[in-house]
């Protein structure tokens, strides 16, 4: 997946360092981008819940890709893109793939109710 181009550089890094010191930074910074995954995935995962309930998650969402998405909603999911960068972050090469979920979620949701959901679980 091209999403693990970053991780799997840093790992390479890591492995490859001749210095201690080299190899303590590289480790650091292959523990940095696993927690920043770690927080998206876990950023995603409770939006949904906010939105449709404790327990439920990701599971309830289609895993399918946004090119094959017939998306209604460009209003919505272009706002809610805006504003879940503004809130929450920039997206990465990594946290990408939850994009398709914003667009599922114009579908289902008002945009208001979606940016609510970043403002509580982002700021």
């Amino acid at each position: 997946d091209s999403r693990d181009v970053k991780l799997a550089v840093l790992q390479h890094k890591y492995l490859q360092s001749e210095s201690l010191e080299d190899r303590e930074y590289w480790k650091d910074m292959v523990e940095i981008e696993l927690r920043d995954r770690n927080k998206i995935d876990v950023i995603f995962n409770d939006i949904i819940e906010c939105l449709y309930g404790e327990g439920v998650g990701m599971n309830m969402m289609v895993d399918v890709d946004v090119a094959d998405m017939n998306i209604m909603e460009w209003d919505c999911y272009k706002r809610v893109y805006e504003e879940f960068e503004n809130k929450c972050g920039r997206f990465t090469d990594y946290s990408m793939k939850y994009v398709k979920y914003l667009a599922q979620l114009c579908q289902m949701v008002d945009s208001d109710e979606i940016i609510d959901a970043f403002e509580e679980l982002c700021e």
